[in-house]
């Protein structure tokens, strides 16, 4: 189902962007230097693991997957790439397939720090588990970032993510003030699926705001990532489908 040219082309841009590259850089200087530290005093835990990819890899994602599939729509591009023999879903996957191959590379990075700092048992006390739910994470930041990539909304991605935190921010007060639980839960799920995470303390915390915890739920995480990746994925390939790019189709 992978387009070799659209994932590849995707890729270069990826690299050829030297605000992305630097920034991108500068966050994997800092893990490096937290990982590093960490590892070095044996003090690395599942939950600061966890805890940790809460933020990183939420940023790291969001600054990659910006403008994945809308830049091309907006330059009009996207009427040349309709023009050529692939499906919209191959585009799309192979779209999707570029932005987490580099986030798993960050991922694979931030973990071999560790084991070089901190031997094989960097990896012991749950760590490798974290790691696992950390790949389905990745997967589904993407899927929801390449969803959001094809919404037809002229505010783009951030503008569609900060509206809805505002939407969700309001409901959750809202719930709070009125003390209605089954309102301020699905606020909780709302931000759960805009900002994929691994749950700590087998619960869900809304937006980046998840402390350090004693526990980590990777059953629970796992599987809920499982279902936004697969459901944020298949939304943008239909999505995507349905979408019309009139010059393309008459020039075809």
């Amino acid at each position: 189902m992978l387009n070799r040219p659209v994932y590849v082309n995707t890729l270069r841009w990826f690299l050829n962007s030297t605000g992305r590259v630097v920034v991108a850089g500068l966050i994997g200087l800092v893990t490096y230097g937290i990982v590093a530290a960490s590892a070095e005093n044996g003090a690395v835990s599942a939950a600061a693991m966890a805890d940790s990819g809460n933020k990183g890899l939420v940023i790291l994602a969001w600054l990659l997957g910006v403008g994945l599939i809308r830049r091309e729509i907006k330059s009009g591009s996207i009427h040349l790439v309709a023009l050529r023999p692939l499906s919209r879903a191959s585009y799309v996957l192979s779209k999707w397939a570029a932005l987490l191959t580099l986030n798993l590379a960050f991922l694979a990075f931030v973990y071999a720090v560790a084991v070089l700092k901190g031997g094989p048992s960097a990896l012991g006390g749950g760590v490798a588990w974290v790691a696992l739910a950390q790949v389905m994470q990745i997967g589904a930041l993407c899927a929801v970032l390449t969803f959001l990539s094809v919404l037809p909304f002229s505010v783009g991605e951030l503008g569609t993510a900060f509206f809805a935190v505002v939407v969700l921010a309001v409901l959750d007060h809202v719930a709070s003030r009125q003390d209605w639980p089954a309102l301020g839960s699905a606020a909780d799920w709302g931000f759960r699926i805009l900002i994929p995470r691994v749950a700590l303390d087998g619960a869900a915390v809304p937006g980046l705001l998840a402390g350090p915890s004693a526990s980590v739920d990777i059953g629970g995480s796992l599987l809920v990532n499982a279902v936004i990746l697969v459901a944020a994925l298949s939304g943008a390939v239909g999505l995507f489908a349905r979408r019309e790019f009139p010059y393309a189709e008459s020039a075809a």
